[in-house]
């Protein structure tokens, strides 16, 4: 496997894996936002701009072949949204942006995502070396990432890696998902 830029061409896949990784969060606030269309191409199409953070252009993608094993969408956060810009968002967000606000300054990491069929081979472990080199290049002090109480496994993995428990939102359900869960933030000291 390798490593490697995303490319614009990437950003179908891309849009795939972030909702994987954020419990369909995304293709719910996709589908709010224009119901007339199709909540993917709704996704895609946010991914294939150049600019802002969830652009392709912050994404590391983990490669075998012509297969995407695992994205990093990664950038270093360097303003808190506004009380206004919170409440202008779908309620199922709020959690999650209260907790980014407490990471500015910090590298932070969007989205690490392994594909169903890559789990178990060290993917996620490889991101999160790439995300330190990161942050350390951007001259961030810490790596911050969010994780559902529910992701037990992601929890430790990112223990074993260093990540430490600092705050903790209650989650905001939507169809059904995320019911008596709670966002946790993660940090790490490079």
């Amino acid at each position: 496997m390798q490593m490697r830029a995303a490319e614009i061409s990437d950003a179908k896949e891309i849009a795939y894996l972030a909702n994987l990784a954020a419990a369909g969060i995304p293709y719910f606030c996709w589908k709010l936002s224009n119901p007339t269309l199709d909540p993917w191409s709704i996704g895609v199409e946010i991914v294939r701009r150049d600019v802002g953070d969830y652009s392709y252009k912050n994404c590391l993608l983990l490669v075998d072949g012509n297969n995407v094993a695992a994205l990093l969408n990664s950038f270093r956060l360097t303003k808190a949204d506004t009380l206004a810009d919170i409440e202008a968002l779908p309620p199922v967000l709020h959690p999650l942006v209260r907790l980014e606000n407490k990471t500015v300054g910090n590298w932070y990491i969007n989205t690490l995502a392994t594909s169903e069929k890559f789990r178990k081979q060290g993917c996620a472990a490889k991101m999160l070396g790439q995300a330190d080199e990161l942050a350390k290049l951007a001259g961030a002090k810490k790596n911050s990432l969010l994780v559902r109480s529910g992701n037990a496994g992601a929890r430790k993995l990112y223990e074993k890696f260093g990540f430490n428990s600092v705050a903790e939102e209650k989650a905001v359900p939507f169809e059904g998902n995320l019911v008596g869960e709670y966002w946790i933030l993660m940090e790490k000291t490079l």
